[in-house]
């Protein structure tokens, strides 16, 4: 149980990364990573309940259905961690996550929602994907500030509609940008940056 707060409790970083052509957010370590210490959690519960069983504890046979579902969940969460690493990345034309699924600005619409949970979230929806047509894009994963990445894609989409083409220096310079302390989430608020002209060529 002591495992649970490790991944609550690490430290985020923000890393961003300048390209020729786009701009490289990247996830969180993987001691950061929910699903990683939640798979180790299961792991080690299932571990120690089906020892229980093998060396005969009293009442270790009530233990055996947990144990088994515990160990059942370590594949899932390791499965779902390994598809979603890999940084997010974004151009003037869409955003790509780590999984390969990219969604054009001209064919996506983007739309905030609050989840059950009170995280607020990114909705985007494609109109062109056959699968997996909606992505819900979270902002504790890249420690990017919730307001700040949803006013960067809907200014990117804005400027694509325009044939504006926006370039990695400005979506970087957008992206770090720190949303003052009295805006509420889903505000939005017009704030100057200053764009640098440098990139990392690949």
């Amino acid at each position: 149980m002591a495992l649970i707060p490790v991944a609550a409790r690490a430290p985020l970083r923000t890393k961003l990364m300048m390209r020729c052509d786009h701009v490289a957010v990247y996830r969180q370590p993987f001691y950061a990573n929910p699903g990683v210490t939640l798979s180790l959690l299961c792991g080690v519960m299932a571990g120690g309940m089906i020892g229980a069983f093998l060396l005969g504890y009293s009442d270790a046979g009530r233990m055996l259905f947990p144990a088994l579902m515990s160990a059942a969940l370590v594949p899932v969460l390791l499965t779902v961690s390994y598809r979603e690493r890999g940084p997010l990345v974004i151009d003037g034309a869409g955003i790509e996550f780590g999984d390969g699924r990219r969604f054009d600005f001209e064919s996506t619409t983007v739309g905030f929602l609050m989840m059950s949970n009170g995280v607020p979230a990114i909705e985007l929806r494609s109109a062109t994907l056959r699968s997996g047509r909606t992505r819900r894009l979270l902002h504790r994963p890249y420690n990017v500030d919730f307001n700040t990445m949803l006013s960067t894609i809907e200014q990117l989409q804005g400027w694509h509609a325009q044939g504006r083409w926006a370039t990695p220096a400005e979506i970087q310079a957008m992206l770090s940008v720190s949303t003052p302390s009295d805006v509420e989430i889903g505000e939005s608020v017009t704030i100057g940056v200053r764009v640098a002209e440098t990139r990392k060529r690949t």
